[in-house]
Parts: C-alpha cells; structure tokens; sequence
C-alpha cells in the first residue's frame, strides 16, 4: 500500500503561484480598467473635435457660397 507523503515545500510553492496569479490578474485588470477610461475619453475627444470640425466646414461653405443663413453663436462659443 502507498503512502501518500505530505510535502510542505510543494505546498508553499503551490499557494506562492496561486497567490502571484491573483496578483497579476489584479494588476491586469486595473490597467484594463484604466485603458478603458482612456479609450472612452479618447472618443468623445474624437466625436467633439470631428463635430466642430463639420461645423468649420459649413460656416466656410457658407462664407465660399456668399449666403448666410443666421448669425447663432457657434457651439465654441457658447
């Protein structure tokens, strides 16, 4: 009959890889967190900048053509 043997050095070396997985994992998900932030800030940048970007341009359209059609404050403005 085998003996099952407990080694306590095979132990810690399992808990030490189990406890630096968490810790990796964590730190993977905060920077994850982080870029996410980032990404979203970055669009809304993007999306802000191509609207006042098409509003430019039809103000310049409008200033190429001779016509304009109101004088309302653009959004920068406001």
């Amino acid at each position: 009959m085998k003996r099952f043997t407990f080694h306590l050095d095979a132990l810690i070396v399992v808990v030490a890889l189990f406890a630096l997985s968490l810790g990796g994992n964590f730190y993977l998900w905060k920077q994850n967190e982080a870029l996410f932030k980032e990404k979203v800030e970055a669009l809304w940048q993007a999306q802000n900048m191509e609207s006042s970007w098409k509003y430019a341009r039809g103000q310049l359209d409008e200033c190429r053509s001779g016509v304009v059609a109101d004088s309302s404050p653009s959004p920068l403005q406001r």
